[in-house]
Formats: C-alpha cells, structure tokens, sequence
C-alpha cells in the first residue's frame, strides 16, 4: 500500500519550492504554481480522508472478531457441559435398568425415573441454548464477512485512488520545479544580457519596506539551496528583491552561493 508520509512529504517539497507570490508583477508560472498548489492541498486532504477512512473499518472489522472469538468460547463451554450431562443421562438409564431387574420397590424405581427426567429436561435446556449460542455465532460470522467484504472492497478502491494522487503529486512536483526553473533561467539571462550596468540597477537599496505588512524588526535567516536566485528568495518569502538588499548591506551581487546565508524580511499577513 501507499505509503502516506511518503505523499504528505511530496507535498512539503511542492509547497517549499512553489512558495508565496511576490507582490511584484505576476507572471504566468506563478499563476500556473498557485494553480498547481490548490490542486495539491485538495488531493492531501482528500488522501488524509482515506487513510482514516480505512483505519475506522479496520478498527470496526477487529472489534468484530473479537466479540466472535468471545462467543465461540463459550459455546465450547457449553458443548462441554453438554457431554457431561450426555454421560449422566447414560448412566441413570443404566441404574434404572439394573434397579428394575432387582427390586421391586416400586418406590425407588419412581425416584431414579424422577430424577432421569429431570436431567433429560436438564439436557433439553442445555440443547437449545447451545443452539442459541450457535445462531448467534452464525450470525456475528455473518456480520464480520460482510464487514470484511466492505472493508476489503474500500481499501482496493482506496489503493487505487491514492496511487492516482501519488502520479498527480510528481506530476505537480515536477511542472512546479520546471516552472521555477524556466523563471530563474529567464531571470538568469535578463541580468547576463543588460549588462553591467543592469546589473548594477538591479542592486537597489530604498532602506524602507515595500509593504506595511513587511517589518525589517523581525528577519528570517535563509540558506541559499543549489538552483536558487535571489528573485525565487524574494517570491517564497512574500517580499520584493529590494527588501532583501535593505537589510543585506553586504550583500554586493545578484549571484548566491549554495550554502550562503542571507537575512530574508517577515511578512505579516
């Protein structure tokens, strides 16, 4: 079966790399990503659903067997008793026979023929409870087939439907890497071409935030990841390319390093 931390850490992975959307100008990968993240967290939740789905069927199907387990138990019990009575009955009837032959107080053969009817009563009682017990395992083996039935019969469909969400997952993992990459690629080759003098543009320091609900108070301290730019930096977080040099006066190039540490702005939302 599919394992589920394996889907929800997919998921993770899709999120952390779609990130937030600058307040910048949208472009149509970001609207195609946001898209692609909606998509993702309703077939999460939908997969949540199943495993749970199929955690309460087996917990009612194991339930089940164990209130059947109980009544074959004390069916043997009875079956048991059953024979020790069985043995009695033999053994009055015998008495009765030799007691018969040898006497004739009528008397006692009265009470030996009492105390024989009464256990045949005995063994009758003990005979239709013993069928009790029996219509009443046959029908919980019955509930528990059904059940199992049920179970077995959502769990196949549950199987299916998660290996569906496990392809569309890497199916939006893999178009969400490509759309970040073509933007950083396109960002890449926008800075290549204009120059050093572009360059030295895109380097711009206002020393105020770009929005009220980004405070330069509280920061994040980011580590550049390979294939990382500082723009797909700006965007994940929710803030503008300016606001990371204001509070990185160090910072002199539009080029990172993997493993280099920047301070990234909160976003209050």
């Amino acid at each position: 079966m599919l394992n589920t931390k394996t889907i929800f850490a997919l998921f993770a992975s899709a999120v952390i790399l779609v990130g937030c959307t600058t307040p910048d100008t949208v472009t149509p990968e970001q609207i195609q990503i946001a898209k692609l993240r909606t998509e993702l967290t309703r077939t999460s939740s939908d997969t949540k659903s199943l495993v749970n789905q199929i955690e309460d069927l087996s917990s009612r199907c194991r339930s089940l067997e164990s209130e059947n387990a109980s009544l074959r138990n004390m069916l043997s019990q009875t079956q048991s008793s059953l024979r020790d009575v069985s043995s009695k009955v033999s053994e009055t009837q015998q008495g009765v026979r030799e007691l018969a032959k040898t006497s004739s107080r009528t008397e006692d053969i009265a009470a030996l023929n009492k105390a024989y009817n009464q256990i045949v009563a005995q063994l009758k009682n003990m005979n239709e409870a013993t069928l009790e017990s029996q219509r009443k395992t046959d029908k919980n083996l019955q509930v528990i087939q059904g059940d199992a039935k049920t179970l077995q019969g959502y769990i196949n469909e549950n199987r299916t439907k998660l290996a569906q969400l496990e392809a569309r997952l890497s199916e939006v993992d893999s178009r969400a890497r490509q759309a970040a990459q073509q933007a950083a690629q396109r960002q890449t080759s926008s800075s290549s071409g204009s120059g050093s003098s572009s360059s030295a543009q895109q380097i711009v320091r206002t020393g105020k935030p770009s929005s009220p609900n980004i405070s330069y108070d509280s920061l994040y301290e980011h580590v550049v990841a390979a294939g990382e730019s500082i723009w797909m930096i700006a965007r994940d977080y929710g803030v503008t390319i300016t606001d990371i040099y204001n509070v990185n006066p160090d910072l002199t190039s539009t080029s990172l390093r993997v493993g280099q540490k920047i301070r990234v702005p909160k976003r209050q939302e």
